[in-house]
């Protein structure tokens, strides 16, 4: 009896072990000063790509509680109280436009909840209260820029959809692995398979020894303690190139216009700029895609809408550093832009041709 009792307890103390492993680690609470507003009210620009994702969560915390009790306080402090009020009159008189556009004239409140992460493709949503119901809208939220058009970017893809007959992550391997290993002295052996590969790269992060190497080597300042790191860029930026060109004419226009209606439509935009809040939405063409349209600056896919003068930018980049994690498309858009041909507002989408790009292809595992 005592050794079964001792085996129960020893499994007992396992089961919780295991238990506190595999615990969720908690999600950081944002604590707002009332100094914050100067998010609102001082540019940022210049502060890095680090600071400016925790200044924007800084920026949707603001608004999650502009409309509420919280800031109470805020409002009259003697420095920054101004700045909150007019924040605050200027947010709830915009959701007020949002509302009328939708046809509510007759709700009797409004809160905001903040979303955003893996599962939802908007940042806030915006809840209108009746007496006998409520109205969720989903709001995207953009700071700089006044228009869909006028940001750097709308979406983010992964780069293992099947807008492609082939994922980029596996031309990349077979292409270039070799020589990126040969350039950053990783040696063959600790190379992983390719099986192993496209297991991890297309995650934020990887505890697998060959990215952790590559991280590492991306970190120093000083560029000359960077083995190789401007060959390393160029190949890389070469890969991208190719790869464009390669894949260009297997284009799957329904399966991207499929990703970008699942993520954008019923989806109103919020923007930020001039010390003002903005709306902007999507026509249901400019959700369609008609064709393809040409390669801009080797790393931009260009497709044009069925709304002819609007286009898409997709963008083939890398999200955790230039090679090492995550390769995406950053999707954009341009409106009011006529025919390529004629017209300079387009032209500058369409900067190499498949004739002088071409020539990089021969000897690529396709």
């Amino acid at each position: 009896m005592g050794s079964l009792t001792l085996a129960t307890s020893t499994m007992n103390a396992i089961a919780r072990l295991v238990k506190v492993k595999v615990a969720k680690k908690a999600k950081a609470t944002i604590v707002l000063k009332v100094e914050d507003i100067r998010l609102f009210t001082e540019s940022s620009k210049g502060s890095g790509r680090g600071s400016n994702d925790k200044h924007n969560k800084l920026r949707e915390e603001i608004l999650k509680l502009i409309h509420s009790e919280s800031i109470r306080s805020f409002l009259t402090d003697e420095t920054y109280g101004a700045a909150w009020a007019k924040l605050q009159e200027q947010f709830v008189r915009k959701v007020h436009e949002i509302g009328h556009k939708l046809g509510y004239h007759d709700y009797s409140n409004f809160k905001t909840v903040l979303r955003g992460g893996r599962k939802c493709n908007w940042d806030i949503d915006c809840i209108y209260t009746w007496e006998d119901r409520t109205k969720t809208e989903h709001i995207e939220f953009k700071y700089g820029g006044m228009s869909i058009d006028s940001v750097s970017q709308y979406f983010n893809a992964a780069a293992n959809k099947p807008f492609h007959t082939r994922m980029y992550a596996d031309f990349m391997y077979d292409n270039y692995m070799n020589t990126l290993c040969t350039l950053v002295g990783i040696p063959e052996s600790e190379k992983p398979t390719k099986d192993l590969y496209l297991k991890h790269i297309h995650k934020n992060t990887s505890r697998l020894a060959f990215f952790q190497r590559l991280k590492d080597m991306e970190e120093p300042e000083d560029a000359t303690e960077r083995p190789n790191y401007s060959a390393k860029s160029d190949l890389v930026k070469q890969s991208i190139r190719d790869y464009l060109v390669c894949m260009k004419d297997t284009t799957n226009l329904a399966a991207i216009a499929e990703e970008i209606q699942r993520s954008q439509t019923a989806k109103h935009f919020l923007l930020y700029s001039n010390g003002d809040f903005h709306y902007d939405c999507f026509e249901s063409a400019e959700l369609c895609l008609k064709r393809v349209v040409g390669i801009k600056g080797g790393n931009t896919l260009v497709l044009q809408s069925e709304k002819p003068t609007t286009y898409h930018m997709m963008l083939l980049r890398w999200k955790n550093h230039l090679g090492v994690l995550y390769p995406a498309w950053q999707i954009s858009m341009r409106r009011n832009c006529t025919d390529p041909e004629c017209d300079d507002t387009v032209a500058a989408a369409f900067g190499d041709s498949l004739d002088t790009l071409s020539g990089t292809l021969s000897g690529l595992a396709l």
